[in-house]
């Protein structure tokens, strides 16, 4: 295993960690019902599990018994406060919606990791990524996806969440913050001529690149600001406006600025759909642009203050206390139906 003592807070990097199957059956790789997957636990100094359901790293191929493979780790610091000072870094196998091997009486690796303060990070960190980014080549990495199979299984988990919400072939929807175009691949077969998707981004090599992938007459692609949807509400009110892993990345007074926008062109029976990251350890909110979490009361209390009422209709645990909320909102007034809750551990969520 190759060594890493120091890690900031938050921040992720690549460690090669050899993996055997010893066992008698194959492990199956990306493509299968239940892939087998490397990640890892961190572990606070008193043996305390601090993050339980780290990062995926994909096997390059299914393992027989006795094969072996070299696996370049994707791993993120610990960001639950307070996460400075000495930890385990636990690697283990899981096979996704079956066990984690660890519970299975496997052995796992451990090393010891100084964890230091996170450097802030600038919006700016973000765009440059984009400009860096080879979409041509590469373009599910850009939005977080390990790979191209996942990108294509988040966009039709994101399509049917909707779906199940009451989104309609003829539904008018605006897709906030979408990048590459996750849910736009799904949802393209799904609508009808008489529907109509806006897909907006505040980077405009995701925008040049929905252009140029995803042609329908009723489909546009529009740069947004940071807190500004540039769609006239004269022309076009929306059934749906969606916000996948937008709010995750947004400050208070941005997320409230945008949820503002949003409901500026609801139609009045319109749907909007959101995430966000929250946990009892915060006080109102903390973080950086990477994450951003906020204190569950304060949340709904941002949302009240925009005249909007909330459902969470589907949560996750993410890392420590921290869980990942997803949330029907509806203008104040506006009828509504009844949702039933899930709550789940996450595998990989919406992306």
């Amino acid at each position: 295993m190759q060594a890493v003592t120091v890690l900031e807070e938050g921040q992720e990097t690549n460690v090669l960690v050899r993996v055997k199957n010893i066992g008698s059956q194959a492990w199956p790789a990306e493509g299968a019902e239940h892939p087998v997957r490397l990640s890892y636990h961190w572990l606070n100094k008193n043996g305390e599990t601090v993050v339980f359901d780290g990062l995926r790293t994909l096997l390059p191929r299914s393992l027989e018994p006795g094969d072996e493979a070299v696996l370049a780790a994707v791993v993120r610091g610990p960001a639950k406060g307070p996460a400075e000072g000495d930890f385990l870094l636990e690697f283990d196998l899981v096979q996704e919606s079956v066990a984690w091997f660890k519970e299975s009486g496997s052995s796992t690796s451990k090393i010891h990791v100084k964890v230091v303060g996170m450097r802030p990070h600038d919006f700016g960190d973000y765009l440059n990524a984009w400009k860096r980014a080879k979409l041509s080549e590469d373009y599910w990495s850009i939005v977080g996806i390990p790979s191209q199979d996942e990108f294509r299984r988040v966009g039709q988990l994101k399509l049917k969440f909707l779906t199940n919400l009451g989104l309609t072939p003829a539904a008018k929807v605006l897709d906030v913050g979408c990048g590459t175009g996750a849910l736009t691949q799904s949802i393209i077969h799904y609508l009808s001529d008489d529907g109509l998707y806006y897909g907006t981004d505040v980077a405009e090599e995701a925008v040049a690149f929905c252009r140029s992938e995803f042609r329908r007459k009723n489909f546009v692609f529009v740069r947004n600001e940071m807190t500004r949807l540039p769609i006239d509400e004269k022309d076009v009110k929306f059934d749906f406006v969606v916000f996948f892993s937008v709010f995750t990345h947004t400050f208070p007074d941005e997320t409230q600025a945008l949820l503002r926008e949003a409901k500026r062109l609801l139609n009045d029976r319109g749907i909007i759909v959101a995430d966000a990251f929250c946990s009892p350890d915060v006080k109102k909110f903390r973080g950086a642009r990477a994450l951003v979490e906020l204190d569950r009361d304060y949340l709904f209390e941002l949302i009240e203050r925009c005249g909007l009422h909330a459902e969470v209709v589907h949560e996750t645990s993410h890392e420590g206390t921290t869980r990942r909320l997803l949330m029907r909102l509806t203008a104040k007034g506006a009828s509504s139906c009844t949702v039933e809750s899930n709550v789940n551990r996450k595998t990989h969520g919406l992306g």
